[in-house]
C-alpha cells in the first residue's frame, strides 16, 4: 500500500467527499471503517461528523432502550433497563467525534423530555460530545454543552421555562460564542412577546462580546447599546423590533455590521430609529418589514439609508411594506410617487432589490430609465403590489404603471439582470416592429439582442397586447427570455394572451438565431472574397454578397476587424 495511505490528513479529505447524511455515503464510510486499521479513524471521523438524528446513538447503548410504535410512523423510544456506566463507553467512542449536531424538535425524534433527562443524569462524563461546535434546535441545553461550542440554535417551542438557562450559557460563551439564532414561538407559530422574554433577550446581548451573527425572536430599545458596543457583529436579524425614540440621539457603534434584517415592526419610523445610530455602516444587505407606513416615513427611512450606509458596498436590498398577520390595517392604500424610491438610487452596486408594498408606486418610463442606469450590476429586480381584490379595483386607477417600452433600459444598462418582476406593467400599447438595419429591404440585417442573461420575466397582472409583436419585441432584447410568468388574480384573457406569448418565445429565438448565423457567415466570406482568400467564386455570387452588404449599409471590413 503507498504511503500516503498512512497520512490520517489526506485520508479525512479524501473521505470527507462521501455525505453521511446519505444512505449511499453512510454506507461507503462504514465499509471504509471496517477495511482496515488506517482507514478506521479517519473513515469513523467522517461519518460521525455531523449527526442529524439520536438513532445511531442509542443503539449503541444496546439492548437499554428499543423502539415502540405509539404513532406510526413515528417511532418512540423508552427505557427498557437500567443505564449502567459501562454501557456508555461505546457511545462516548463516537460521541468524541461529532462536531455539529442539528436535530429537530423532540416530537419529531422519538424522544422525549424524560428520556434526555434520564441521558443527562447517567452520563460519566462532564461533556457528552466534548468536540461539539455547533448544535441546532436540541431543546434539552445542558446535556449538549462542551468547551468548544461556537454555535448554538435553541427552538423553545412557546415553552419560557426553558428560557432560564439562556443568560447563563451566552456569560459562559461569552468570550467563545460566535453564532446564536433563538426561536421562541407559540404552537400557532405565533411569537411570545412579554416584559420577561425581552428581560430574557436583553440579559443575553449585555452578556456576548464576541458574537458575529445573531437572530432573536424579539428586541427593544434596551438591546441597541451593548449591540452597538459589540465589535464583531456582522449579521443581525431580529423577527420583532419594538423600538421608540428613546436612544435617537445616540449615535456610533455597529462598525462591522454588514447584514441588517428588522422584520416585523409595527411602524417603519422604527427602522430609522435603527438606523440613525448608524455612522457610514459598512452594510452588505438590509432588509425591513413594517405594517405602518405611509410616504413622508417611507421617504425620511430611505433617506436614512443614504445617509447612513457605505454607498458602495450595500448589494442586497429587501423592503417589504405589508399588512403581517394581525398587523394594523394601512389608513389609506393610495399609491406612492416613485421619488420615494430616489434615495435607493445612490447605491450603484446593488445587486437584488425586492420592494413589496400594498400601496404600490406610480411608476414611469422616465423613473424606469433612472432605475436601470443607476444599477448597472442589477441580477434580481422585483417590484410587486399585493393588494386585496377589493382594494385592488377600488385603486388601480390611480396607479400610474411603466409601459412595456421601458424594459429597453433593462436590455440597455443592465446585463447581468436574470429576474425581473414588475407587478404592475402596460404591455398592451401598440408595439413599434423589431429593430433592424435596413428597413428598406428585402433582406435586412435583424439587430442581435442587447441582453443575454434575463430569463424570467413575472409581468404581475400586467394586460397584454397582439401576442405575436409582444413576442417579437421581447426577443429583440432578451436573448435568453424562457419564462414569463403571471399573477393568480390576472384576467384570464390576459393569462391566455401571456400563454401564447410564451409558445412564441423558442420560435423567435430560432428564427433569430438562424438569421444572425447567416449574416454572420455573409460578412466572413465577404471578406474571404475582398482580401482573395477565397478560391472559384464566381463573378454572380461575387456580386449577390456585395449587394447584401450595401443594402445593409455596413462597412464589412471596417466591423470585422
Amino acid at each position: 500500500m503507498h504511503r500516503c495511505w498512512n497520512v490520517p490528513e489526506i485520508l479525512g479529505l479524501i473521505f470527507e467527499n462521501f455525505s453521511a447524511e446519505t444512505p449511499s455515503g453512510s454506507r461507503a464510510l462504514s465499509q471504509l471503517a471496517v477495511t482496515c486499521l488506517d482507514f478506521s479513524e479517519p473513515a469513523l471521523d467522517a461519518l460521525w461528523r455531523k449527526q442529524t438524528s439520536f438513532v445511531p446513538l442509542l443503539r449503541c447503548l444496546g439492548e437499554t432502550w428499543h423502539g415502540v410504535e405509539e404513532d406510526v410512523p413515528l417511532t418512540r423510544f423508552v427505557v427498557a433497563g437500567i443505564v449502567l456506566p459501562e454501557d456508555w463507553d461505546r457511545v462516548l467512542f463516537y460521541t468524541n467525534r461529532i462536531k455539529f449536531l442539528d436535530i429537530a424538535p423532540v416530537d419529531d425524534n422519538g424522544l422525549s423530555l424524560e428520556v434526555l433527562e434520564l441521558l443527562s443524569t447517567s452520563v460519566p462524563v462532564k461533556y457528552l460530545m466534548p468536540n461539539l461546535q455547533h448544535r441546532s434546535w436540541v431543546p434539552y441545553l445542558r446535556l449538549f454543552l462542551g468547551p468548544k461550542l461556537t454555535s448554538i440554535e435553541i427552538s423553545l417551542n412557546g415553552k419560557p421555562s426553558r428560557m432560564a438557562l439562556l443568560p447563563f450559557i451566552a456569560h459562559r460563551y461569552r468570550n467563545t460564542l460566535l453564532n446564536l439564532k433563538i426561536e421562541q414561538r407559540n404552537d400557532e407559530g405565533e411569537y411570545v412577546i412579554g416584559d420577561p422574554v425581552l428581560a430574557t433577550m436583553n440579559a443575553i446581548v449585555r452578556s456576548l462580546r464576541a458574537i458575529q451573527t445573531l437572530h432573536l425572536d424579539c428586541c427593544d430599545d434596551e438591546c441597541i447599546p451593548p449591540l452597538a458596543r459589540l465589535p464583531d457583529l456582522r449579521s443581525l436579524t431580529v423577527d420583532y423590533v419594538s423600538f421608540d425614540n428613546r436612544w435617537r440621539k445616540s449615535r456610533g457603534g455597529f462598525q462591522a455590521l454588514k447584514v441588517l434584517r428588522l422584520y416585523e415592526m409595527s411602524s417603519l419610523s422604527e427602522a430609522e430609529i435603527f438606523l440613525e445610530r448608524l455612522v457610514d455602516a459598512p452594510l452588505v444587505e438590509l432588509a425591513l418589514s413594517a405594517a405602518s407606513y405611509n410616504a413622508e416615513i417611507l421617504l425620511a427611512t430611505l433617506s436614512s439609508i443614504e445617509s447612513h450606509c457605505a454607498h458602495a458596498s450595500l448589494s442586497r436590498c429587501s423592503l417589504y411594506l405589508t399588512n403581517y398577520q394581525n398587523g394594523p390595517v394601512l389608513a389609506t392604500p393610495d399609491p406612492f410617487p416613485c421619488e420615494t424610491l430616489s434615495p435607493l438610487l445612490s447605491f450603484p452596486n446593488l445587486t437584488f432589490v425586492r420592494i413589496e408594498s400594498c400601496s404600490g408606486f406610480n411608476l414611469d418610463d422616465a423613473f424606469m430609465h433612472r432605475m436601470a442606469e443607476s444599477w448597472p450590476k442589477i441580477t434580481h429586480l422585483t417590484l410587486t403590489r399585493s393588494l386585496t381584490q377589493t382594494q385592488s379595483n377600488a385603486s388601480s386607477a390611480a396607479l400610474t404603471t411603466p409601459t412595456i417600452l421601458s424594459l429597453q433600459s433593462f436590455a440597455q444598462n443592465c446585463p447581468r439582470l436574470t429576474h425581473l418582476s414588475l407587478s404592475e406593467l402596460n404591455a398592451s400599447i401598440d408595439l413599434p416592429p423589431a429593430p433592424t438595419r435596413a428597413s428598406s429591404t428585402s433582406h435586412p440585417r435583424p439587430v442581435r439582442p442587447m441582453q443575454s442573461a434575463l430569463m424570467v420575466l413575472d409581468v404581475g397582472n400586467a394586460p397584454v397586447g397582439l401576442p405575436l409583436a409582444t413576442a417579437r419585441f421581447l426577443c429583440s432584447m432578451f436573448a435568453s427570455l424562457g419564462q414569463i410568468t403571471t399573477a393568480e388574480s390576472v384576467s384570464n384573457d390576459h393569462r391566455l394572451g401571456w400563454e401564447k406569448v410564451i409558445e412564441l418565445l423558442p420560435t423567435i429565438h430560432a428564427i433569430r438565431a438562424e438569421e444572425e448565423a447567416y449574416w454572420i457567415s455573409t460578412v466572413y466570406t465577404l471578406h474571404e472574397i475582398l482580401t482573395g482568400s477565397a478560391s472559384g467564386v464566381s463573378g454572380f455570387r461575387l456580386t449577390n454578397y456585395c449587394d447584401d452588404a450595401m443594402r445593409t449599409n455596413e462597412v464589412v471590413v471596417r466591423e470585422n476587424s
